[in-house]
């Protein structure tokens, strides 16, 4: 079976647990997510999930109780100095597909930051003399908002 690396845009609230520890499949978002996996026979433990930003960025819109709705674009001054963790990851994992998601992501491994021009459209990355394949996919929250 292939390995995947899903690169989420970053950490959200929902994705922390009461420990502190960052599960993205224990959210909301994750479970809804990982339904079109199964629906293909992936099994999570093909998809090693990272982040572009590895951290939770300052919220843009917030409801009365506290709860994140949407979050500010972090500034390349702030992910960029991060990016190496990433990096670090790709080449760990040597995945057979990256999957990004987000304008950040999308950014990177594909040159385009608008997920509705490359969504779908399967690309390369090369880095370190090794070439992968690149599926961008819409993020979980567009998912469950669309």
């Amino acid at each position: 079976m292939k390995k995947i690396l899903l690169v989420l845009e970053y950490v959200r609230q929902g994705y922390v647990k009461k420990d502190n520890n960052v599960d993205f499949w224990s959210s909301e978002e994750g479970k809804n997510y990982f339904k079109y996996f199964k629906e293909v026979g992936i099994s999570k433990r093909n998809i090693e999930v990272s982040y572009f930003y590895p951290q939770i960025p300052e919220p843009k819109k917030v409801s009365n109780r506290g709860q994140v709705f949407s979050y500010k674009t972090p500034p390349k001054k702030e992910w960029e100095p991060l990016l190496h963790k990433l990096e670090e990851k790709i080449d760990a994992v040597q995945p057979d597909i990256i999957i990004p998601t987000g304008a950040l992501g999308n950014s990177y491994f594909t040159g385009k930051s608008a997920v509705k021009d490359v969504r779908g459209k399967p690309t390369e990355f090369e880095r370190n003399k090794n070439n992968y394949a690149v599926i961008p996919l819409y993020g979980p929250t567009a998912i469950l908002i669309n």
